[in-house]
């Protein structure tokens, strides 16, 4: 079985002092705004990129058809091929003549498996990023407003880039308690611990999204508003680094998500703390489901309902050669869809494996075995082969 994916990308080359890399969008964590050269501010710049993953399910213990019950965090992956995502992508800066003031934009287009089996499948190509934003930096830090579909601020994993990911998907309580992408605003105010005001800072995050996944309008009255706070240190935003950099991410968020028939509210906490190449990532999750306006719509909960997620990764990146390096980790993750009661929706997934970054220019290849413990007490673990390519190209102005 051969695998063979071929990308063209043509374009006119880059002036050093205008080449930016990833400037926002799925291939890049949802960090600090980034902060533009003089030569990007001036003339603009653009830059293109692809991301492909595919999973191989090398093994998997649930195959009876009878007895393969849907469970959270659980795709029933019988041994094949498929693809996880498929994505490309276009961001840069705009030309503002030298301005003060800076804008960026991130547009993506592409496709992804769902998570598990409980989840919605869709194989449409669907719209990932497409935002613009506004930023002023200054000597006391950056102030920013970006308006389209764009990443919540509340969760860091569910911020960090799949493509930085070492198991190329989050944690089962990522995927079901905190919001992904939506269509809204967000402000963002930075104090700059350093020279740069990209760098090192405090930075909060406060905005107000559709909250239900419409794209074209709201298709209810209420609204997500969501506020984050955090210190960062570093590069924070992902796992591991070929220099070895430390980094320190501290976070803590907070959401209010209502609509016709519920009210969500959710508070989340977090930790990145990376030394040589050690790198430690927690994350708890709270949220509470309470009914609305049952009258109008019949709400999915009967009356209050607590759900809690937490997780704990501990990786070591070993540099090799260059930027490439073998990044080994251990994550347990939980999830409880109704706290106050012992049902199937208490699970808890262990993942152990390794990936190999930079196996060639500009593609990963990792394996994982990964342990599911459930109520029932099912044998249901799984070994999976992942790859990943991800062609990028900064093309100037």
């Amino acid at each position: 079985m051969y695998l063979l994916l071929t990308v063209f990308i043509t374009g006119s080359a880059v002036a050093q002092e205008d080449s930016q890399g990833l400037v926002g969008g799925a291939l890049t964590g949802w960090g600090p705004v980034p902060v533009a050269n003089e030569g990007a501010r001036t003339r603009g710049s653009t830059h293109l990129w692809g991301q492909l993953q595919t999973w191989v399910t090398l093994w998997d213990q649930d195959v009876d058809p009878q007895a393969d019950p849907a469970t959270y965090g659980d795709p029933e992956a019988d041994p094949g091929f498929s693809i996880a995502r498929a994505r490309l992508g276009i961001d840069g800066f705009l030309p503002t003549g030298g301005g003060p003031g800076q804008l960026d934009y991130a547009l993506s287009l592409g496709i992804a498996a769902p998570y598990d089996a409980i989840s919605v499948a869709d194989s449409d190509v669907q719209l990932v990023d497409a935002f613009g934003r506004w930023a002023l930096p200054s000597s006391m830090g950056l102030t920013s407003l970006s308006l389209g579909v764009q990443r919540v601020p509340f969760s860091r994993e569910a911020m960090i880039s799949s493509a930085d990911l070492v198991f190329q998907e989050r944690a089962v309580g990522t995927n079901w308690l905190p919001p992904g992408r939506e269509v809204g605003a967000l402000a963002t105010q930075s104090l700059s611990l350093s020279d740069d005001p990209g760098g090192n800072q405090l930075l909060l995050r406060l905005g107000a999204f559709n909250g239900n996944g419409a794209l074209l309008g709201d298709t209810d009255p209420g609204i997500l508003a969501s506020g984050r706070l955090e210190l960062i240190l570093g590069d924070a935003y992902r796992t591991w680094s070929p220099e070895l950099e430390p980094a320190l991410g501290l976070g803590i968020a907070g959401l209010i998500d209502t609509d016709l028939a519920t009210s969500t509210r959710a508070l989340e906490a977090d930790l990145l703390a990376r030394y040589s190449v050690v790198t430690l990532l927690g994350e708890a999750v709270s949220s509470t489901i309470t009914p609305n306006q049952t009258d109008v719509v019949a709400p999915g909960v009967a009356g209050a309902t607590g759900r809690l997620g937490w997780l704990g990764q501990l990786s070591v990146f070993v540099p090799t050669k260059g930027p490439r390096g073998l990044e080994l980790a251990a994550r347990y993750a939980t999830f409880d869809d109704a706290v106050a009661l012992d049902n199937n929706g208490d699970v808890g997934i262990l993942h152990t494996g390794a990936t190999y970054r930079g196996l060639l220019e500009q593609i990963d290849l990792g394996l994982a075995f990964i342990h599911r413990i459930e109520l029932d007490n099912a044998p249901n673990d799984t070994i999976r082969l992942t790859a990943q390519i991800r062609p990028e190209r900064d093309l100037g102005r």
